[in-house]
């Protein structure tokens, strides 16, 4: 769990409610903090940092966050990707500036400072504490970082082949899980691939839910309804994050930037 305050974490839940129009929104009365972390979490992969284009090719602007929130969804690992390579960049600069410093102080040294330092025993080292077991660390790994540092310090586990499976997670409880999976702590399960000629690329996520609704006509489709049908055309895909796409986009953002939709009395939405 972090260290980030229970208001802190609500005022950033209530703005991306509105900012991202989710629907549902996420719950910030009667939640647990860790459970309302995870919710942020979840619902930050949807995130649209910068303006870009769609599956169709239509373009979409950004989601603007405060400050406040920025920062919490930093704490929490999961915030603007670009944000975090400028400040290792700088990080780096200055790393580099005490580095040159510090080689000039090295240079403007007297030989008998030098004389001074080569007669002195260095101290013996304590001795390293035994590291953690890889169940442990990953039980309390919360961010891309701690994760990342995990992979680094357990390269028997996480070989070069584990780690390009990861390449496309980019959320920090999906990681895990899939961490979790390769190290034999939580058991995968396993897809059979059908067997045949490998078929072409179809659609995406986005775009077979817009399908589905226009399909649907005036009775309209329900979301537990579009989220059966992205199972079985997507089963190497996490269920979770098809829902939560699922809920970022109907009805919001293809209101906003497809068409308009429309909503049954119980409950389905349609192509007005």
């Amino acid at each position: 769990m972090s260290k980030v305050e229970m208001k802190q974490l609500v005022i950033t839940a209530k703005e991306m409610n509105s900012v991202m129009a989710l629907d549902p929104k996420i719950k910030i009365i009667g939640i647990s903090k860790e459970d309302l972390e995870e919710a942020i979490q979840l619902n930050a992969e949807e995130i649209r940092w910068e303006a870009g284009v769609d599956e169709d090719g239509d373009p979409y602007e950004a989601d603007n966050f405060s400050e406040d929130s920025l920062l919490v969804l930093d704490s929490l690992g999961v915030g603007n990707p670009e944000s975090k390579k400028k400040a290792n960049k700088k990080k780096v600069t200055k790393e580099d500036e005490i580095d040159d410093a510090e080689n000039e102080e090295v240079v403007v040294k007297t030989r008998a400072e030098k004389s001074v330092a080569k007669a002195t025993k260095k101290a013996p080292e304590p001795e390293p504490e035994e590291d953690e077991d890889l169940p442990t660390r990953l039980a309390s790994a919360k961010k891309m970082d701690d994760l990342n540092e995990i992979i680094v310090d357990f390269p028997d586990v996480f070989t070069k082949k584990v780690v390009k499976g990861f390449a496309e997670l980019k959320n920090p409880i999906l990681l895990k899980k899939a961490m979790k999976e390769a190290a034999g702590i939580a058991p995968a399960e396993k897809v059979e691939k059908p067997k045949g000629p490998k078929k072409e690329a179809g659609p995406g996520i986005i775009k077979t839910i817009i399908s589905l609704i226009e399909k649907a006509g005036k009775k309209g489709i329900s979301k537990e309804t579009i989220l059966a049908e992205l199972i079985e055309a997507f089963p190497d895909r996490e269920e979770k994050s098809m829902k939560n796409t699922i809920n970022v986009q109907v009805p919001a953002r293809i209101s906003k930037e497809k068409f308009e939709l429309g909503k049954t009395e119980d409950g389905k939405y349609f192509k007005k």
